[in-house]
């Protein structure tokens, strides 16, 4: 649930949350999941209809705030960020991710553990190892960069020559242009990785089919 995520991200150590609901209006709103008071200090809710598509959103949510963070993250509410062994603020503030721009992480992605139907439990309690390698990233885009575009998995456009890096913060040197949507690097999980929370029980996924969202 959007709350679920929300709780996870702020423990985690994420300054500030900005989501962007461009649900149907006779859809559920997320500002009536969420009791907005508990968490001002922590989110700002977007209700913005005329947003139709991920990358607009980010680039929009980028540029909005890019003067007021050190790094800003973009992620999905079936998407969870691992850092191993170590705190956010304290894996960002790494020496190795000084001359980086752009942190690209890997997906791993779980199974539905044979579960037939919702459980009221954690996400990452309902789901767990073994998972599977994903060829797939979500990117870390540092504060103040003129310029930038993004696809819905990386920034795909700036005309200031970035640096990538993976999660370990090992540079990655391959020229434009690259795969957006799986990044074109061997794929590595030393450091951190997203759990990519794309299958749930039985139940859920014939929710989801309903809803018109049945491609996956």
């Amino acid at each position: 649930s959007i709350k679920e995520f929300v709780d996870y991200y702020i423990k985690l150590g994420f300054s500030h949350i900005f989501i962007y609901d461009n649900n149907d209006p006779n859809d559920e709103k997320i500002s009536d999941v969420i009791n907005i008071n508990k968490y001002e200090d922590y989110v700002t809710i977007y209700e913005n209809k005329s947003i139709t598509n991920q990358s607009t959103a980010y680039t929009i949510c980028y540029n909005n705030n890019k003067h007021n963070f050190s790094w800003i993250f973009m992620i999905d509410i079936d998407e969870y960020l691992i850092i191993k062994n170590n705190t956010l603020i304290n894996y960002l503030s790494d020496e190795t991710f000084k001359k980086c721009d752009f942190i690209k992480i890997h997906w791993l992605r779980p199974t539905d553990n044979d579960k037939l139907h919702y459980e009221n439990k954690p996400l990452l309690e309902r789901f767990k190892a073994p998972y599977f390698n994903d060829t797939h990233i979500k990117t870390f885009v540092r504060g103040n960069i003129n310029g930038l575009k993004f696809d819905i998995h990386t920034p795909s456009e700036s005309p200031e020559k970035n640096i990538s890096c993976n999660n370990a913060g090992e540079i990655l040197n391959y020229k434009y242009p690259q795969i957006f949507f799986q990044d074109v690097f061997e794929i590595n999980y030393d450091k951190a990785y997203i759990i990519h929370f794309l299958y749930k029980s039985t139940e859920e996924f014939i929710q989801k089919y309903k809803r018109g969202y049945h491609n996956w």
